[in-house]
C-alpha cells in the first residue's frame, strides 16, 4: 500500500509481487541494471548488463520495460494534471491505462477529484517513472500516451483503483489483457468502501 513519503536515498526495492513484465528495479549508483528503450529526453539507453550510472546519477530508474514504438520507457514527471494524467519534463502527456479518476478541474470538479489528484501527486510528481505500453494503440484522441506507470513502490494505475482513488475503466483496444484484473480490484475497493466508494455516489464512476 502506498503512503506519502519524505525524500530518502534510493534503495533496492523488491517487487516480487508484481508480474515480471512490470518489474522496474530501482538502483543506487553502485548497482548494475538493464536499461532498454529511450528516456523522455530522447536519449537512447543501452541493452545488456552494464553500468546504469548515466541514469542513476539523475535519480532515474533502471527500467526492464521493453522498448516500444509508442514512447520512452521511462521519464521524469514534471507535473500531475489530475488523478489519471501526468506530464513529463519533455512535454509528453501520459494517460493511465485502464482507469479513470474523478475530475479535479475548477470547471469540472467531481467528488473525490482533488483527493485523487493529491494521491497521484504525492506518489509521482518530480519522480522518474517506468512506462509500460500495450502497443495496441499508443495514444488517445487527445494525443496522450496510454501507459501503465510504475515507481519503486509499485504500479500507480492499479494502486489508484485498489485504494479507491479511481475507477476501473477500459477503453479499447489497449489494456484488454488486464481489463478483468482492474475490474476485480475495483470490486474489492467498492465492497470495502474505500476512498470514493465511501464518500461519493457510485454514479461518479458512470463515465
Amino acid at each position: 500500500m502506498f503512503t506519502a513519503r519524505a525524500a530518502a536515498p534510493l534503495l533496492i526495492v523488491s517487487l516480487a509481487g508484481l508480474p515480471s513484465a512490470l518489474a522496474c528495479p530501482i538502483t543506487d549508483s553502485t548497482t548494475t541494471t538493464l536499461i532498454t528503450g529511450t528516456s523522455d529526453d530522447g536519449e537512447a539507453s543501452s541493452g545488456g548488463s552494464e553500468s546504469a550510472a548515466s541514469s542513476t546519477s539523475a535519480g532515474g530508474p533502471g527500467c526492464s520495460a521493453p522498448s516500444s514504438v509508442c514512447g520512452p520507457s521511462y521519464g521524469t514527471v514534471k507535473r500531475v494534471i489530475d488523478g489519471d494524467t501526468i506530464e513529463l519534463t519533455n512535454g509528453l502527456r501520459i494517460r493511465y491505462l485502464n482507469i479513470n479518476a474523478p475530475e479535479s478541474g475548477q470547471d469540472s470538479l467531481e467528488c473525490f477529484g482533488l483527493e485523487a489528484k493529491d494521491f497521484n501527486t504525492a506518489w509521482v510528481e518530480g519522480e522518474q517513472v517506468c512506462l509500460h505500453y500495450d502497443d495496441v494503440e499508443c495514444a488517445d484522441k487527445y494525443d496522450r500516451l496510454l501507459a501503465y506507470v510504475e515507481t519503486a513502490e509499485g504500479e500507480v494505475n492499479i494502486e489508484m483503483v485498489e485504494q479507491g482513488f479511481a475507477c476501473a475503466k477500459y477503453v479499447g483496444p489497449s489494456g484488454e489483457d488486464r481489463k478483468a484484473e482492474f475490474e476485480a480490484v475495483e470490486t474489492l475497493a467498492r465492497n470495502s468502501k474505500l476512498g470514493l466508494w465511501e464518500m461519493c455516489d457510485p454514479s461518479v464512476c458512470d463515465f
